[in-house]
């Protein structure tokens, strides 16, 4: 269920293994999981501490644990658990990571090395290695590396992006620009290469360039900066709801939509008829084409706020769904009652036009883009659609 992501059934579903067996090691460990998957860090601690205590010997949930608590900025308890499964792969992956951030250097390479004769060839080892050797000026070394990381897989975003650095790092400028470039073009929201790019265009005397680059890292960061913040707000304050929801548009303003599922979904969690967050989030379940689980939300925030005006937009969420599903007398319904709400809105009012349009009600969808035109005098689609 959980990975259904029915959360609140989910949860039921472990603590009632739990009531009926308090040593079920399973169910302290999957609930730790969910609560993680949640955001809600320290509650997956405790769920993680838990399993262990039932069960010294689950790696995956002293694993978990320690990520958990590096998350929550105890880096030092985070060491100390991996450190206690020496012979466990995931552990020496991610081992690494924290020994970079205390500058261990020497113990990061140690433990690398010893993951790739444990668990095999890994790109994330090959990557981590690369950087490690990038960071001590090995540049030969570092490319070796980050080479076999990408044959591996070659979309790890950042193993392109270290291979870009050790070009700049050795002033073959063009070789970095084209590197930073091609990041961009696939992931339009990522700070750390707008960052480099930047650096490369003033490096190569480009500075208009690179003032445009820069304009749009600062608004990069201000998120990213913001997401910091509101995180340490989530861990003081994990039920507050606004807060998740801010985290989530944070979120989506970079690009992350996975991490801002997983706010709106804990803020769903926490209040199943919380019209803000139902409305935000069956947005973004559209979007991403998961139209059923949109529809069972919209269906959700409606039978609950009827004449809430709010209500207009899962109406046409709805509406949209049900388009794109060829179902156009339902798609009609649905804007005509968001219409209804809100008569304001000149989406819904262009949508309804090709809803008639697709039953063959040409002189009613003529009057429907004749109205989106009179809300909204910039909605190009309204201007289209009306002169076609």
């Amino acid at each position: 269920m959980a990975a259904d992501q029915y959360y609140a059934k989910a949860r039921m579903a472990y603590e009632k293994a739990l009531a009926l067996d308090s040593l079920d090691v399973d169910a302290h460990y999957e609930l730790g999981n969910l609560e993680a998957k949640l955001g809600r860090l320290e509650a997956a601690a405790e769920a993680y501490r838990a399993a262990i205590a039932t069960n010294p010997d689950h790696y995956h949930a002293r694993h978990n644990l320690a990520v958990t608590e590096a998350d929550l900025g105890r880096l030092p308890l985070a060491v100390k658990l991996l450190k206690q499964m020496p012979n466990y792969a995931p552990a020496l992956r991610t081992l690494p990571l924290f020994y970079f951030k205390q500058g261990h250097y020497n113990l990061a390479e140690k433990t690398l090395r010893a993951a790739l004769e444990v668990g095999g060839d890994h790109a994330d080892i090959r990557e981590q290695l690369g950087q490690l050797y990038l960071r001590q000026g090995r540049y030969a070394a570092a490319q070796t590396e980050l080479d076999r990381s990408l044959e591996l897989d070659s979309t790890r975003v950042e193993s392109h992006r270290l291979v870009g650095l050790s070009y700049l790092s050795q002033r073959r400028y063009e070789e970095a620009l084209a590197a930073f470039e091609r990041i961009i073009a696939n992931q339009p929201f990522h700070v750390a290469a707008h960052y480099n790019m930047a650096s490369t265009l003033i490096a190569l005397n480009r500075q208009a360039e690179a003032e445009r680059i820069l304009k749009r890292l600062d608004t990069l960061a201000g998120h990213a900066a913001q997401i910091a913040h509101l995180r340490r707000q989530i861990d003081a304050t994990p039920n507050h709801i606004e807060t998740r929801l801010e985290l989530a548009r944070n979120y989506r303003q970079l690009g992350q939509t996975d991490a801002a599922l997983t706010h709106y979904r804990a803020a769903l969690a926490l209040r199943p008829t919380h019209l803000k967050t139902l409305i935000q989030l069956s947005t973004l379940l559209s979007e991403q084409g998961k139209a059923d689980e949109a529809l069972q939300l919209c269906g959700q925030g409606i039978a609950g706020n009827a004449d809430d005006v709010r209500t207009s937009k899962l109406y046409f969420i709805q509406g949209l769904v049900r388009l794109n599903r060829n179902q156009n007398q339902q798609a009609r319904v649905d804007f005509e009652q968001a219409l209804k709400l809100d008569p304001s809105s000149a989406e819904a009012w262009n949508n309804l036009a090709n809803a008639l349009l697709a039953v063959g009600e040409t002189e009613e969808a003529a009057r429907a883009l004749k109205a989106a035109v009179q809300a909204d005098s910039t909605l190009v689609d309204a201007h289209y659609n009306l002169g076609s």
